[in-house]
């Protein structure tokens, strides 16, 4: 079976598809392809976070990249070596029956198993935060001068705002101004609570 189709399965049925992998034998080039396959996926899954941190903060997005291109490529292969021979020492300690290579294997495979969750996660972590900052941005420039004018005397830029209070003024404010998008008393005050 393909790499692709074997991941997919190992999410349901992982003893399954590691025997089959140690059924027929367990190449060493194999076992560094997953590991490198691994480096270069979490690699590509940190590139957003990288180009957003290099636009946020005027860094050089190529240095950015060659550096953490260089750390998931070439040394977490050789960390995950590492790991692969103390974890197997440790399990021998305690009675383990496989040896060095096998050991490899099951760390290398279980990391790429976990690359889909890892990309969709750094996706998520990306756009989630830029959903976050808009909202932000939604409560401060709309929510906030909409409460201020209706209970100009009311101090809503403490944060220990009274809860009372603001669920009052949640409800004038919706039941009397037209925002762009319905808001509702508990959205608005969960929006409230969060910050």
């Amino acid at each position: 079976m393909s790499v692709l189709s074997d991941i997919k399965l190992a999410h349901y049925k992982p003893r399954r598809v590691m025997k089959r992998h140690l059924d027929n034998g367990i190449r060493e080039e194999q076992t560094l392809f997953f590991a490198i396959l691994f480096g270069l996926l979490s690699y590509l899954s940190l590139l957003p976070a990288l180009a957003k941190h290099a636009f946020l903060t005027n860094e050089s997005l190529s240095a950015l990249a060659a550096a953490q291109f260089i750390s998931s490529v070439f040394m977490m292969p050789l960390l995950m070596y590492g790991i692969a021979a103390v974890s197997h020492l440790i399990l021998k300690y305690f009675g383990g029956q496989g040896d060095y290579i096998g050991a490899r294997r099951a760390l290398f495979w279980a990391a790429l198993v976990t690359t889909p969750a890892i990309l969709l996660t750094s996706i998520a972590e990306v756009y989630l935060s830029e959903i976050k900052d808009n909202m932000q941005q939604y409560v401060d420039n709309t929510l906030m001068p909409a409460m201020q004018r209706i209970h100009p005397e009311a101090d809503i830029s403490t944060p220990s705002m009274h809860i009372q209070k603001l669920e009052h003024l949640a409800l004038e404010l919706t039941g009397h101004v037209q925002l762009g998008m319905p808001v509702t008393c508990q959205t608005t005050i969960s929006l409230f609570k969060a910050t």
